[in-house]
């Protein structure tokens, strides 16, 4: 696909007004960069291999990746596979904005009769959400998934808006993800804008947290790891302190282990630990403990030991008169001695 460095070209790469009116400025300086070398190769090949033009921009995988849910998300490209972006077409945008039109005006007259303040308040919803993040250019199936979202959730006007506000800050403005949040944000009673600003407060605290978390133990953060995390958050009320509490208790190990952390998490969230002093105060209550049934182990060891000595029998003392060390000196005389002395010569 590159091109003979001698060969001459002079031809032109016809970009719309639209794309720059309406597209150009919300779009980061990677994804014009790709967009208009990829107008420019349209020219001349039907087909755009992404491999040949992530070489010549120069660019890695992962970030032509991010560059093409970009232009995804703007209706600038489409896969021309279900979900296989690495093999897309670029979209006639002047085509879409027609059709854009026809179709809200097609919207505009099948919507269901509302009284007039309340239509009132969905076009300047509808009005906002198009001009802030689609720059007027809003497809048709925008217009259903705000119906959905009103029919399916509590959520007033000021929330679906910071919805949309939240999946353009998080560069995930699609259908699949704001369907996601909302589920979420509906599980966890987020219905305001209040409740959105509270919610997202905390929520940025946790990943804030479990950022530091992966730091300080060294690890690359993956899935697996922040379930583990947000469990430890959820089930063992962690936080920032006790985090540095837990990671001091365990210099001393050359390879602590997640198991290790939750067997030690598991027993200060029963014993209602939280700080360094109710760690030092269940120590001491330990060791009295231990005292006590030291104590108690030893009285025991005396008690059986004096039981033994009591069990043992015992000897009367025995007193002999003179009488009787006569009997035993006769009885220890040789036998031999005794018949010579009654003997006579013959």
């Amino acid at each position: 696909m590159a091109r003979d460095a001698h060969e001459l070209n002079l031809s032109d790469t016809l970009v719309s007004s639209l794309f720059i009116e309406k597209y150009m400025f919300s779009l980061s300086s990677a994804a014009i960069k790709f967009y208009l070398y990829a107008l420019m190769r349209r020219q001349s090949l039907p087909r755009l291999p992404l491999q040949a033009l992530a070489d010549e921009l120069d660019i890695d995988h992962e970030q032509v990746q991010a560059i093409l849910r970009e232009l995804e998300a703007r209706d600038l490209i489409a896969a021309r596979r279900q979900g296989r972006l690495d093999d897309f077409e670029l979209l006639d945008i002047k085509s879409l904005e027609v059709e854009r039109h026809i179709q809200k005006k097609e919207y505009q007259l099948l919507r269901k009769p509302k009284i007039e303040h309340e239509l009132e308040s969905d076009d300047d919803l509808l009005e906002d959400i198009n001009n802030s993040f689609f720059h007027g250019g809003m497809s048709y199936f925008w217009f259903q998934l705000l119906d959905e979202l009103r029919t399916k959730y509590p959520f007033d006007d000021a929330c679906i808006y910071a919805l949309f506000s939240e999946a353009y800050r998080r560069q995930s403005l699609n259908v699949k993800w704001i369907r996601t949040c909302a589920s979420d944000w509906d599980e966890h009673g987020v219905h305001s804008y209040d409740a959105v600003e509270t919610y997202l407060q905390k929520r940025q605290q946790r990943f804030d947290l479990i950022q530091k978390l992966a730091q300080r133990l060294r690890l690359h953060l993956t899935e697996k790891h922040e379930r583990i995390f947000q469990h430890w958050i959820d089930d063992y009320d962690l936080d920032e302190d006790l985090m540095d509490l837990l990671l001091s208790q365990t210099l001393h190990l050359n390879h602590p282990n997640f198991n290790y952390y939750e067997r030690v998490l598991a027993r200060w969230h029963e014993a209602g630990i939280r700080s360094a002093a109710d760690l030092e105060r269940e120590k001491e209550a330990r060791q009295e403990v231990r005292g006590t049934d030291r104590g108690t182990q030893n009285k025991q060891h005396l008690h059986s030991r004096t039981a033994q000595k009591s069990r043992r029998p015992q000897l009367r003392e025995r007193r002999y008169s003179d009488a009787d060390f006569q009997r035993m000196m006769q009885n220890q005389r040789p036998q031999g001695n005794d018949q010579g002395e009654g003997k006579t010569d013959d």
